[in-house]
């Protein structure tokens, strides 16, 4: 019975273990390119993917294949990922950049790289903001819209294709309200629901009607009634009031039709009008219906649709039974989905990481982005684990002699490898296959992770 007893309390504490790696912890998703950026129900900003540019911000260059923390404290309500930059907002209202800046896409001044996140301007009055992929734009409390960077196409909608290093006001008007910016375009809604485009338009990604290049913004149609609009590249899908989901521009991949003829003007996907959240990302498209359920079409050639294959899809499929799915974010070939509960899955393309799961593995279907640290109280630098990569055995540094309960050793998919509640200095690792792992040491009622490489 004592024997019973104990495997049940095991076979408990290991659960609560692995489901620990899968916490309800995100709320606010972004991915561009191949780097992916998220805010946790903390407040807290997570990078993970490419790191090419420096856009992390934290003065690396490194790609990670998990989320990394840096001390910025609980403050940000927003974030978005670039082409090879970053663009938080903090709860004061000032804007934080940091990456690639060629064209002056961070809004700092000057066109140098900046791999260190820094605050853009003196200002604390924007309410939101986003990032193109070379290119930057935002909203202030007051209505007015501001962008600047690169302008060769006349994405900034400021009349001209100069380009512009920090903020520069598009027009007088006080009422927008939405930003989507593209490759070479950018989409803004008014609170009228009005939608208006500029910048490129190549394969009528504007939705104007014309494949005309328009520096200043421009009315797409007459209606008024659209909530939400999404480009990444040459196509576009727009969301109204109503619950109906359009598409236009580019399409090569069926990601607006069944024609592959590229549309100069809005072509409603279906006759569905239950969809609440849509995302573009270069050749496919996601979004989610109210009753919780995903869709995704378009182009699959990394499995960015999430539906087990690389076959193209020109319609939208529901993506497995779940019907919890809240936010949506696609890249150029991945895509981030957030469910009500704060799960975070992720697909497609992760050659740079920008999947989260703790591989450089690419995968078709939805994965698990990680939580390995419960808040940024529980981040400390009481603990390092040396040698890393390892090959037998691994130590644990502890710097402030803080009393250790507990360790345990999972794999990069959240399964116990190893438990140890005698010997604290380290752990054998001979027997481990190559691969990631994670150590996650409990301490005081507190859980500190360290991911280490066995060779």
């Amino acid at each position: 019975m004592k024997k019973n007893l104990h495997l049940l309390l095991v076979f408990l504490l290991l659960s609560s273990t692995a489901n620990l790696l899968h916490a309800q912890c995100w709320k606010y998703i972004s991915t561009n390119n191949s780097m992916s950026t998220a805010l946790r129900t903390d407040s807290t900003l997570w990078v993970w993917g490419n790191n090419g540019k420096g856009q992390y911000g934290n003065g690396t260059y490194s790609n990670s294949s998990s989320p990394l923390y840096y001390a910025y404290g609980k403050k940000w309500t927003s974030t978005s990922a670039g082409g090879w930059h970053l663009i938080a907002k903090r709860n004061d209202g000032s804007l934080w950049t940091s990456g690639w800046n060629m064209y002056g896409q961070l809004g700092l001044g000057g066109t140098g790289d900046v791999p260190v996140l820094s605050q853009m301007g003196l200002q604390y009055d924007w309410d939101t903001a986003a990032c193109g992929y070379a290119s930057s734009c935002a909203i202030k409390t007051n209505g007015t819209l501001w962008t600047w960077g690169r302008n060769n196409k006349g994405q900034l909608g400021v009349g001209n294709y100069n380009q512009y290093n920090s903020p520069t006001l598009v027009d007088s008007s006080t009422n927008w309200k939405f930003i989507s910016p593209s490759h070479g375009h950018m989409h803004a809604i008014k609170t009228n629901g009005t939608l208006w485009a500029w910048g490129e338009n190549n394969a009528g990604q504007l939705g104007d009607g014309t494949n005309l290049n328009r520096p200043l913004p421009v009315p797409i149609g007459t209606d008024s009634n659209w909530v939400k609009v999404s480009s990444k590249y040459w196509a576009t899908i727009g969301l109204k009031a109503n619950g109906t989901v359009w598409a236009w521009g580019d399409n090569t991949f069926g990601q607006v039709d069944t024609s592959l003829i590229d549309k100069y003007y809005p072509v409603q996907i279906g006759s569905d009008s239950d969809w609440v959240d849509i995302s573009s990302g270069y050749y496919h498209f996601v979004a989610i219906k109210s009753n919780g359920t995903l869709w995704t079409w378009g182009r699959n050639n990394f499995g960015q649709l999430g539906d087990n294959s690389l076959i193209d899809k020109y319609v939208p499929q529901k993506i497995g039974i779940d019907t919890n799915w809240a936010k949506c974010s696609a890249g150029i070939n991945s895509t981030l989905a957030l469910k009500t509960t704060g799960e975070l899955k992720s697909w497609g393309n992760n050659l740079s990481g920008t999947l989260g799961n703790g591989t450089f593995t690419s995968s078709s279907v939805p994965v698990s982005v990680f939580c390995l640290a419960v808040s940024i109280d529980e981040i400390q630098n009481a603990f390092s684990i040396y040698p890393n990569p390892v090959n037998d055995y691994i130590r644990i540094e502890n710097s402030k002699n803080v009393k250790i309960d507990r360790i345990c050793v999972i794999d990069y998919m959240g399964k116990t490898i190893a438990e140890e509640q005698n010997e604290f200095d380290g752990f054998t690792c001979s027997n481990l296959k190559s691969g990631i792992y994670y150590m996650l040491i409990y301490t005081g009622g507190k859980m500190h992770s360290n991911k280490f490489l066995k060779n």
